[in-house]
C-alpha cells in the first residue's frame, strides 16, 4: 500500500500485515518492588493472555516447561537478576514452544528497576495473524492490551507490526504510534488535539487507548503521521 511522497521523498510502502512479524512493547518507571510482587504481576499477565488464544497457554523457560503459580514465577525471575547491581531489578525471558512462526511467540520482561537511568520494560512476539488469528480482533486485542496495562501497570504499550514501525515517521517522541493500538498513561500526554477520522480514543486505567484502525488491514501510515503531530508527549519518554 503505497503512502504519500512528502517533501520529494521517496513513498513509504507497508509491508503485509498478515505475514509480519507483531510485537506488544511498553515500559513503566521505576518502581520499587520486591520479586515476589513481581513474580505475581507475572502470573496475572500470563493466567489473563492465555484464554485468548491456544498459542498463549503454555510457556517454557528454555525447554522446561513453566508453571503457572506465583512461586515458580518469582523464582524463575529471581534467576534473572542482575547481580552486580542491584537497581536493575530482574529479567526473564519464555516462548511458548512453537519452534517457528507464525505461531512462535515470545515474552520478555525486566521488571524492579530502581535505576533511575533505566526504565522497567516488555517485549512480547506476539504470534503473527496466520498462526493466531483469533487474537487479532479487535476485542480480543483489546483485551491483550488491558490485561497486559493491568498486570503491570505500565506508563505506556503499544501492538502493531514492525514494518508499520518501521515505515513511520517517528519523529522525536517515542514511536509508540506506529502501531495498531497504544496505551499512553495520561501523565504523558502533554497536548490532545483533534484525531483523524476512523480513531478511537478510549478510557482506559489512568490512560488513554488510541485504536488506529478497525482493523489490521486498514492501517494507514497517513493516519499515524497525524495522531502523531497531535498527541505531544512528554519527551523524556523518547526510545533511544
Amino acid at each position: 500500500m503505497p503512502s504519500s511522497n512528502r517533501g520529494g521523498t521517496s513513498p513509504r510502502h507497508l509491508p503485509d500485515v498478515a505475514t509480519d512479524r507483531w510485537t506488544m512493547s511498553g515500559q513503566w518507571a521505576t518502581r520499587p518492588e520486591d520479586v515476589s510482587q513481581s513474580g505475581h504481576r507475572l502470573l496475572r499477565f500470563l493466567e489473563g493472555i492465555g484464554p485468548l488464544d491456544p498459542s498463549l497457554r503454555q510457556w517454557f523457560w528454555n525447554a522446561k516447561p513453566v508453571t503457572l503459580d506465583a512461586a515458580s514465577l518469582t523464582n524463575l525471575l529471581r534467576k534473572g537478576k542482575d547481580h552486580q547491581f542491584d537497581e536493575h531489578g530482574w529479567t526473564t525471558a519464555i516462548w511458548n514452544g512453537v519452534p517457528e512462526p507464525p505461531g512462535q511467540s515470545t515474552f520478555t520482561v525486566t521488571c524492579g528497576v530502581t535505576a533511575s537511568y533505566l526504565k522497567n520494560k516488555i517485549d512480547f512476539a506476539l504470534p503473527r495473524p496466520a498462526g493466531a488469528g483469533e487474537l487479532y480482533q479487535l476485542e480480543n486485542m483489546l483485551k491483550l492490551i488491558e490485561t497486559t496495562i493491568s498486570a503491570w501497570q505500565l506508563s505506556w504499550c503499544s501492538v502493531g507490526p514492525y514494518g508499520i514501525w518501521e515505515a513511520a515517521e517517528r519523529g522525536d517522541s517515542i514511536g509508540v504510534f506506529a502501531s495498531w493500538i497504544v496505551y499512553l498513561d495520561n501523565s504523558l500526554i502533554t497536548r490532545l488535539g483533534d484525531l483523524p477520522y476512523g480513531v478511537r480514543k478510549l478510557d482506559v486505567a489512568q490512560g488513554s487507548l488510541f485504536v488506529m484502525a478497525p482493523t489490521p488491514a486498514e492501517l494507514s501510515l497517513e493516519v499515524i503521521d497525524a495522531v502523531q503531530q497531535n498527541v505531544l508527549l512528554d519527551p523524556s519518554w523518547r526510545l533511544s
